[in-house]
């Protein structure tokens, strides 16, 4: 945020392109459809909220991909939640000019998970490996991180405003066929940094 404003300069979408340059688009994607869902919420900060893999098969297109058979798509829906999962952010607040020392900015460093994932696989037991090998469903159960609570409470109600003009954004985004148009799903997720 800008000094002595609640003005927020930076949204989750410069996430999406680090994400995508060290992750893969498919984590990219999914991080923004877990963004869309969250803005959703009436107070996404501390909104919990449950998405099935099968649904996801279709939000990141994959339901058009034969090569692969759905148990195949669960597992790496699985993988990529995971991935999604481990991903941390650091948010930098800017309070202003320090009393002690006019030449310094007082600020606030704040560390934390993008997101609170947990994963659960819905399937028949392996006796031999006490995992579900095939599974035949995924639920991943989402909560946002606790950088929002600060990052809406802090910024007030324009952030909450420009977080549903990025859930909006990240939606229109998502409407392009990630199977058949990945190179224009990738310019318009760097675009929109710009935009």
């Amino acid at each position: 945020n800008k000094a002595n404003t609640k003005e927020i300069i930076t949204l989750p979408f410069s996430e999406a392109i680090q994400i995508l340059d060290k992750y893969g688009i498919d984590t990219a994607k999914l991080h923004l459809i877990l963004a869309v869902h969250a803005c959703r919420q009436d107070e996404p900060w501390k909104a919990m909220f449950t998405l099935k893999g099968t649904d996801l098969i279709q939000a990141l297109g994959w339901h058009k991909n034969k090569h692969l058979t759905k148990t195949e798509k669960l597992q790496k829906i699985s993988r990529l939640a995971w991935a999604v999962n481990c991903l941390l952010i650091q948010c930098k607040w800017i309070y202003g000019r320090s009393k002690k020392d006019k030449d310094k900015n007082q600020i606030a460093i704040e560390t934390s998970r993008v997101w609170d994932l947990s994963v659960k696989e819905l399937g028949k037991e392996n006796p031999l490996t006490k995992k579900v090998d095939n599974p035949e469903e995924v639920e991943i159960t989402v909560r946002p991180g606790l950088w929002t609570y600060s990052f809406l409470n802090e910024g007030g109600r324009e952030a909450q405003t420009a977080l549903y003009h990025f859930s909006w954004l990240s939606e229109s985004i998502m409407s392009i066929d990630p199977y058949h148009e990945e190179a224009a799903l990738r310019i318009a997720m760097i675009q929109s940094i710009a935009a």
